[in-house]
């Protein structure tokens, strides 16, 4: 569900929405236990005094129906009523809240007459259902969950205990407490598995005992002894797991209940391992098209490159560059910056690289690329933009020849052989916002050693001190550039970044690109 999911609220006679996030706020806020229930009997919300009052509750499962008699109650609308929880008298009200949601609030608590005392070890599985808890919220991938699982609840909850996931071609994947190395076999039959097949479909609920011939049947746990229980994993429904447990002395209702409130747990840890595990995939699948290529071996030329994202799950940003070697040995190279950064500048990234791959197959003049570019874009109604140099480079007589364009982008910088420094300027339109747009172009000439420079504004941009508020500046990278007379592409990258992170220190930076074009000496 999202946290931002409206839900309606009786509000006199209209219905007013609001999100999930504020009922928790308000909740939270509340003076005593408060817990609210989807139209499914799920608890959504649940403040901190519901939780201490009733140990037993897992947000977005149903309460267990031994945890309390309150919610199996069947109350009126906005009903008071009084009942007995752990010794208490509760004094409890039950209100709707539209859509089939419903809210359980405790107005007053009192001591009972004849308090019931608590069974033994139950604060000490208390203590252990907390900590396991933490332990698991810390993992993102399934084998170390897993793995986790298993070795936390021996000796607690069993004897042995053994994970087991299903995975692709009716197989499975298990783990066993004491052994680091996990197992694979064939996914259990219902015929000569009923129990456990059953849990692994997700087609039982509770724990469930298994006979000594289903034990018996399966090698892997072949080894257990006493009695063995199967507790499913359920995940959202279609079965994502088991817990299977064997303990030689039986159980008595209190290492029961723990045994069911730590398969809650597992479960909701497996779940979770499975979500980061996805999304872990998408983004490396995401990175394989978005991330630099690996630059080309061009002919007459040194080459190196830096690429640096802003902090952010993706790994990949607004900032690109890139290298296209074609087939008469020349190349066309550029480098740009798309507007703002995280996932919606990536996904443009990658629509300009790729936009601009294809269109080299039918222009090579780095000025018409451009202009073609920017109408694409604008075809696109993107509200985005971006800023780019282009250019093509080829041998010359004298190093390198390179046709350079610009689209709003900081001016390139080339390198002369006696240290001074030149800044080409090509003052060009933004790319994609524009229909008449403008990008001029001119020729530079690279003698043999001398260097052209492509930057992102994240290096001259990068900010230092405690308050962040003083630039690197195009001054200061002219000052580096000039100190990397004679030296190979990527000695001038590193100086570079070295400079800039000696500036930023701790701050946050933007995305960055750099890209050195040499003339071979």
């Amino acid at each position: 569900m999202s946290n931002t999911e409206p839900r309606a609220l009786p509000g006199g006679s209209s219905v007013q929405t609001v999100s999930l996030d504020m009922v928790r706020a308000l909740v939270a806020d509340a003076d005593g236990a408060v817990v609210v229930q989807d139209s499914e009997a799920r608890v959504q919300v649940a403040n901190e005094a519901a939780m201490s009052l009733f140990p037993g509750l897992v947000i977005g499962r149903r309460p267990e129906p031994t945890g309390s008699a309150l919610f199996t109650v069947a109350a009126a609308p906005d009903a008071e009523f009084e009942l007995t929880h752990r010794g208490m008298r509760l004094r409890v009200r039950r209100r709707e809240l539209g859509g089939g949601w419903h809210s359980w609030r405790v107005l007053d608590t009192e001591p009972g007459a004849a308090e019931e005392p608590a069974e033994p070890g139950q604060a000490t599985d208390s203590r252990f259902l907390n900590e396991a808890g933490l332990r698991l919220a810390a993992l993102r991938d399934v084998p170390h969950t897993a793995r986790e699982i298993a070795e936390l609840a021996v000796p607690v909850l069993g004897d042995a205990v053994v994970v087991v996931l299903p995975i692709p071609r009716g197989r499975v994947r298990w783990w066993r407490s004491g052994r680091p190395d996990p197992g694979r076999a064939r996914r259990p039959s219902p015929s000569t598995a009923p129990v456990l097949a059953a849990a692994l479909a997700g087609h039982v609920q509770g724990a469930r005992v298994m006979s000594s011939e289903e034990v018996a049947s399966l090698p892997w746990l072949s080894e257990m002894d006493g009695e063995v229980l199967v507790i499913p994993l359920p995940g959202d429904g279609e079965g994502i797991g088991a817990l299977v447990v064997s303990v030689r002395y039986g159980y008595d209702r209190q290492r029961h209940r723990t045994l069911v409130d730590f398969a809650a747990r597992a479960d909701l840890a497996i779940a979770r391992a499975h979500k980061w595990e996805e999304y872990e995939r998408a983004i490396t699948g995401l990175q394989t098209t978005l991330l630099p290529r690996e630059l080309p071996v061009v002919p007459g030329a040194d080459l190196s490159a830096a690429y640096r994202p802003a902090r952010g799950p993706l790994g990949v940003g607004g900032d690109f560059y890139d290298v296209r070697l074609r087939a008469d040995n020349s190349a066309l190279f550029l480098l740009g910056d798309v507007c703002g950064n995280g996932a919606e500048a990536a996904a443009l990234t990658g629509r300009v690289r790729h936009t601009i791959a294809a269109l080299d197959l039918v222009e090579q003049d780095p000025s018409r690329l451009l202009y073609l570019l920017n109408d694409v874009l604008l075809a696109t109604q993107s509200r985005r933009f971006t800023t780019m140099v282009a250019g093509s480079m080829a041998r010359s007589g004298r190093g390198l020849g390179l046709n350079l364009t610009s689209g709003g982008h900081p001016p390139p910088l080339v390198l002369r052989r006696d240290g001074e420094v030149e800044e080409v300027a090509l003052p060009g339109t933004l790319v994609g916002i524009l229909p008449h747009a403008r990008f001029p172009h001119c020729r530079v000439e690279l003698d043999a050693g001398e260097l052209c420079l492509l930057y992102s504004d994240g290096i001259t941009e990068a900010r230092s001190g405690p308050d962040g508020v003083h630039m690197f500046g195009q001054h200061r990278l002219t000052e580096v550039l000039t100190s990397c007379v004679g030296l190979p592409a990527a000695e001038v990258i590193a100086r570079i970044e070295r400079a800039v992170d000696e500036w930023t220190g701790e701050n946050d930076r933007d995305d960055v690109a750099i890209l050195a074009v040499r003339a071979e000496p």
